[in-house]
């Protein structure tokens, strides 16, 4: 029998073998062969192992939405959010093959069939957080947000830039939950009688944010409203200033195209 005609055989048997042995398997039956084969590390172990060695990488398998809805993240030093349908494309970026890191999720059923499928391609030393987020959180250690200033709509808290000047930065990116459409600079400065804000905010709300933390500073009413541009998170805010009998400010060309703007918003109701 020719030996390619032999393999081909050898391997339709194996596929037959495999087939004819094959059943149908739970979730619960996948972790109890997954847990044989990974290193468990638990919540006090984690926590000396980053106290002794505080840059080992975190993997985090949880989406964006998940961590949004479960309350944040650990925090540590060199956390890397991979969500877990991405995870094989993008582990290669967050660690080499020989590093020691930890994986985990937010109750540890995710990340522990994660966990099997990183030692299945060769990442011998990692560790996984059983306990995962919820057990973190629940013992009181420090967590992070995706939501830089979960108590405001701001992005991020104001800062003082010098006497009487104050700005509340933006994220770089597109409006989104996190960022409440805080996607651009917004500030004021305090005078000797009123405040001057410059950007009116993306929205009614965010404008109505920053109002709050002015009046935490000030209780100068604010007079002026400054827009840099005609852009939507410079000036969307505007009726919410209008409405604390505030002037609103700009240049000809923004004026003229913020009109264009509401035309065309018209028209299309």
């Amino acid at each position: 029998m020719p030996k390619k005609i032999s393999i081909i055989l050898l391997v339709l048997t194996g596929l037959i073998v495999t087939v004819l042995n094959s059943k149908n398997l739970t979730s619960q039956d996948l972790s109890k062969e997954a847990i044989k084969k990974v290193k468990v590390i638990t919540t006090a172990e984690l926590v000396q192992l980053l106290k002794d060695k505080p840059n080992t990488p975190i993997i985090d398998v949880r989406s964006r939405a998940d961590i949004l809805r479960e309350g944040g993240y650990i925090k540590a030093n060199k956390v890397t959010l991979l969500p877990r349908d991405k995870m094989e494309f993008l582990i290669s970026d967050a660690v080499d093959f020989n590093d020691t890191f930890v994986v985990h999720c937010n109750t540890g059923n995710i990340s522990l069939l994660a966990s099997e499928q990183l030692k299945r391609m060769g990442y011998k030393n990692l560790l996984y957080y059983k306990e995962s987020f919820q057990g973190w959180k629940t013992a009181g250690l420090p967590t992070s947000s995706l939501d830089r200033y979960p108590e405001s709509m701001l992005y991020l808290k104001i800062q003082k830039v010098a006497d009487g000047v104050y700005i509340s930065l933006g994220q770089t990116s597109p409006g989104t939950y996190e960022n409440s459409g805080h996607n651009n600079n917004l500030g004021f400065i305090i005078g000797n009688n009123s405040v001057l804000v410059w950007n009116a905010g993306g929205n009614y709300l965010l404008a109505k944010a920053l109002h709050v933390e002015i009046k935490k500073v000030t209780d100068k009413p604010v007079k002026y409203v400054l827009l840099e541009n005609s852009q939507s998170h410079a000036m969307l805010g505007s009726n919410y200033w209008k409405e604390q009998g505030a002037i609103v400010v700009s240049q000809e060309i923004a004026k003229q195209n913020i009109a264009i703007l509401y035309r065309q918003m018209e028209f299309e109701e």
